[in-house]
């Protein structure tokens, strides 16, 4: 199916046909907004594109292998997410994206014209959420300005794994999953911007050797929560802001040499904080440490000031 509308136009039922379906493609070009009421589904690809309006949803679901949105304005809205079913997703936008996959979904590889998911003015956030799958980045997330980023990987045993950057100029970032976060090698984390960064994952964190989690612009606080923390690579700010991480279920450690860069650093573990042989290394003014079920090990390149930082108190314990 290939239409070219001159105006806005509303996918609907006419006359008992719901909605776009093709057993190949669905392409839908429109001068207007393009409002989604029935499901869009095409098995091989589905491209919407509205070139001077928002891409918005009230019902159905826009499904294929490869999903794209364009639009020039705003794609879903706060509690009107455009709903996908897509093995491979893109969206682009000058406003903010609001999606809400059914089920895993590799953000990339959809169409060779277009790159992950982005924003390009309006200060536009994007907010990806799944509701029972894996988040896989294989191409970069960017938001405009101050826009946020926000990936919520729902059901059980979702993971978010991502090998590709995401970033915004001000903007927060944040990860979430019900399961693991893996950040492998080819991406990094707020390599670029100034906003906060958490990741929360029920299972392990684990931070690839090359993959550095902020950068030395990075005046937010640091919040990285897991049953497992494992880092490989630094984790930097500009020197003035909080780092937490904390290991609800075992230890906080690092698999390679790494540095954390902050204005204070908070380590709380169930079992330990670093190792004898690979403490946790640190450049801060302050720190606090706790581990639950073993030792603490720090290696601070400067003075320190043991204090202080919400849970742990006045000293670097171990138990």
């Amino acid at each position: 199916v290939y239409l070219l509308e001159t105006n806005a136009v509303t996918v609907t039922t006419v006359n008992a046909l719901a909605g776009l379906q093709a057993t190949t493609e669905v392409v839908l070009e429109a001068a207007g907004n393009i409002v989604l009421r029935p499901s869009v589904t095409g098995t091989n690809k589905v491209l919407l594109t509205a070139t001077s309006g928002n891409i918005s949803w009230t019902a159905g679901t826009t499904g294929g292998s490869a999903v794209v949105l364009d639009a020039s304005g705003t794609i879903g809205a706060n509690g009107s997410e455009v709903a996908t079913a897509a093995v491979n997703l893109e969206a682009t936008a000058g406003g903010d994206i609001y999606l809400l996959e059914a089920d895993a979904v590799a953000i990339g590889g959809a169409d060779g014209a277009y790159t992950g998911i982005s924003t390009t003015a309006a200060n536009g956030l994007i907010d990806l959420a799944t509701t029972a799958g894996t988040i896989t980045v294989s191409e970069a997330f960017s938001a405009n300005g101050a826009g946020t980023i926000t990936l919520d990987a729902g059901g059980a045993g979702s993971d978010i794994v991502s090998s590709a950057d995401i970033s915004s100029a001000t903007g927060a970032l944040s990860l979430t999953a019900v399961d693991a976060i893996t950040l492998n090698a080819g991406g990094t984390l707020g390599a670029a911007g100034t906003g906060a960064i958490t990741c929360s994952a029920g299972g392990i964190l684990t931070q690839g050797a090359t993959v550095v989690i902020g950068n030395a612009a990075v005046t937010g606080a640091v919040t990285l929560s897991a049953a497992t923390v494992s880092l490989g690579a630094n984790v930097v700010t500009d020197g003035t802001p909080l780092v937490d991480i904390q290991a609800t279920g075992a230890s906080v450690s690092r698999s390679a040499d790494m540095l954390i860069t902050a204005g204070s650093v908070k380590l709380v573990a169930a079992t330990f904080v670093g190792t004898s042989g690979s403490p946790m290394k640190t450049t801060t003014a302050t720190v606090a440490a706790q581990a639950s079920g073993g030792g603490v090990y720090l290696l601070e390149t400067n003075g320190v000031t043991v204090t202080t930082r919400n849970a742990p108190a006045g000293r670097a314990a171990a138990t």
